[in-house]
């Protein structure tokens, strides 16, 4: 073999090489699917009177295209973490139990976020997005994770690079 192909194939090596391992894939969580269907584009325009008093609501949804609405239980024992990953659609999430702490990749300080038992989050950033959520206790947490995404879309989250901001 050419010197050259040599040195070109151990340039794709490292490159193919470099790709997965700046990727953070989770650890110490396991994911257990609820539920998975596809709907079409949706056009959602929900209004209430008052209801048993509650005052009026309204809920707007809309899509330009079919999606995909998957839920599943994500379960993170002690020390275990997410990695950084983003989402290719909306994602709401509720604890159901612990507490986690959430990492911002656009974020210069890295100040966590805590999310105790009861709370819930909507996120509706960009794909190119990144966080982190970590069990920073001694006991097991747990997440319910709805997904709305693109038809065919799998898996709802893709490990990316530590973006750099956090020590880990």
């Amino acid at each position: 073999m050419s010197k050259k192909r040599m040195l070109l194939g151990a340039a794709l090596v490292a490159a193919v090489s470099g790709a997965v391992v700046s990727a953070t894939p989770p650890s110490g969580i396991s994911f257990a699917p609820l539920a998975r269907a596809t709907y079409e584009a949706l056009d959602i325009n929900f209004k209430s009177d008052e209801f048993v008093n509650h005052p009026k609501f309204k809920v707007k949804l809309w899509s330009s295209h079919d999606v995909d609405i998957a839920t599943q239980i994500v379960t993170f024992q002690p020390g275990g973490y997410s990695g950084w990953h983003s989402h290719g659609g909306p994602v709401i999430i509720a604890v159901k139990s612990g507490t986690l702490t959430e990492y911002d990749g656009n974020d210069p300080t890295c100040s966590p976020t805590t999310l105790p038992q009861g709370a819930g989050k909507i996120e509706v950033e960009d794909p190119s997005h990144v966080h982190m959520v970590r069990n920073e206790t001694g006991t097991i947490a747990e997440l319910v994770v709805t997904y709305i995404m693109p038809v065919g879309l799998n898996p709802p989250r893709q490990d990316r690079p530590n973006p750099g901001n956090c020590p880990f």
